[in-house]
């Protein structure tokens, strides 16, 4: 414990026990706007380049995480 913790209570997720691993050339080929982002110099260009990819399509209804 620190200081900065002190006192609180610790939720560890499940999931922090899992190591997640990817084939980026994969993931990559997945893409569906890999595209957009191929010009992209900084960080809010890419995030706007999402942005403007997510409001083109139907996204799924969000679900709320069981734990």
């Amino acid at each position: 414990m620190t200081r900065r913790t002190r006192g609180s209570t610790l939720f560890v997720n499940p999931l922090m026990a899992i190591y997640f691993s990817f084939d980026l050339d994969g993931l990559a080929r997945r893409s569906l706007y890999l595209d957009r982002l191929e010009h992209t110099v900084g960080m809010r260009q890419v995030a706007s380049r999402i942005e403007e990819f997510r409001d083109e399509i139907e996204r799924r209804t969000p679900r709320v995480f069981p734990h």
